[in-house]
């Protein structure tokens, strides 16, 4: 399953963080970095609606990892995006939420649900510690996406808002096998997995 644009724009960023850190690898705190970095994406809407706020969110991370000094980075980003176990499990459970919503795309609200997912990650901690849960940011989401207000629908094939234990079961509204093969001699071989050629 391929990252959207935005998506994509996420992990660069992401890489970013973690390069400004000191980081050799992607942390799940570097991807919510990068989610309120890129700003517009459907994740950073949420987020904003409810009311987390990326400078607070930030001291916390920074107080967590260490982070915060200005760090000597390298002129440019390494092309290759290294994730951390943790940030590579965020990834496949943001490609799990998106195939049980039923889109065949890795967008920016998918990542930071993947977060959540993840549950042990400073991102997720510090998440879970202001009051932000998986089921607040897929309610958020439906609002965002498709104006659900009375939420008696979901943009999402019509899926009840209040079916979603059923709607979320593996393979709801995805064909397995689906997706490309990955070339193992590319020199960017994670984007290659997750992002798409435009």
């Amino acid at each position: 399953m391929k990252l959207t644009e935005r998506g994509q724009k996420v992990l660069r960023l992401a890489q970013v963080e973690a390069i400004k850190s000191g980081k050799a690898a992607v942390g799940s705190e570097h991807l919510l970095l990068g989610l309120f970095a890129e700003g517009e994406g459907v994740a950073a809407k949420a987020l904003q609606t409810l009311g987390i706020e990326e400078d607070k969110i930030r001291q916390e991370i920074n107080k967590i990892t260490g982070g915060g000094e200005a760090k000597p980075t390298p002129s440019a980003p390494a092309k290759e995006v290294v994730l951390t176990p943790r940030g590579k499990k965020v990834i496949e459970l943001a490609a799990d939420e998106a195939r049980k919503m039923g889109v065949g795309y890795v967008g920016t609200e998918h990542i930071l649900i993947g977060i959540l997912r993840e549950g042990e990650g400073a991102a997720a901690r510090l998440l879970n510690n202001k009051g932000v849960t998986t089921e607040k940011v897929r309610q958020q989401v439906l609002n965002l996406l498709g104006g659900a207000g009375s939420g008696i629908f979901t943009i999402f094939g019509g899926i009840p808002l209040g079916g979603f234990s059923q709607a979320f079961e593996p393979g709801f509204g995805f064909q397995q096998g689906q997706g490309q093969t990955v070339n193992t001699n590319s020199k960017t071989p994670t984007l290659d997995e997750y992002g798409r050629d435009l």
